[in-house]
């Protein structure tokens, strides 16, 4: 197994196993999954401050 860091090419993924987190459980306090475009966002936003 090998953990890497996720990519914008990795959005649409991500936002896939987001998604169920948002919709069917109290974990997060968002009340809509964000799309691929908004988890890209996200993740560009992460790197550019954490890498």
């Amino acid at each position: 197994m090998q953990i890497r860091l996720a990519t914008v090419q990795d959005a649409d993924q991500c936002a896939s196993i987001y998604a169920p987190f948002v919709t069917d459980s109290w974990v997060s306090f968002e009340s809509t999954p964000p799309d691929v475009t908004e988890m890209g966002r996200r993740i560009e936003r992460t790197l550019a401050s954490h890498e």
